[in-house]
């Protein structure tokens, strides 16, 4: 007979953004009230790495404003891109990788995408994944 857990579960909390003055005041009871992240977890029904990264934040660049996300969100496979890589993929009968078509593109369109990091695998599967209907199985 299986045992039963003697921890507590917690439902999971959706994800909600923080707004600034919550930020500002999660702030404030930590350093001035000298609160928990525990408590300030319980009053706000927040993570504790999302209350964390606040009071680190703070800590290190004495801002409370949301940090931008990391990576570049701003690769734009064109059409003649996504042409090619169509045309590789039906022509390879569907067994390059994306680190294959991304050498590809990067030798094909070298002013577009001068290193590996101006162009993710990720992006190229998200594009990939948006043009399925033009792949031929």
């Amino acid at each position: 007979m299986p045992k039963e857990s003697t921890q507590t579960t917690h439902p999971r909390r959706t994800i909600t953004k923080t707004t600034e003055a919550t930020r500002e005041q999660i702030c404030k009871d930590h350093f001035l009230d000298q609160m928990s992240v525990k408590e300030i977890c319980t009053k706000y029904d927040l993570a504790d790495n999302t209350v964390r990264g606040i009071l680190d934040r703070f800590r290190e660049t004495d801002e409370i404003a949301y940090k931008p996300r990391g990576g570049a969100r701003n690769v734009k496979i064109k059409e003649d891109h996504s042409n090619y890589l169509i045309h590789l993929i039906n022509a390879e009968k569907h067994v390059l990788t994306l680190r294959q078509l991304r050498g590809k593109l990067m030798e094909n369109f070298p002013s577009d995408f001068p290193s590996e990091s101006s162009l993710s695998l990720t992006a190229i599967n998200r594009h990939l994944k948006k043009q399925k209907q033009h792949i031929q199985k």
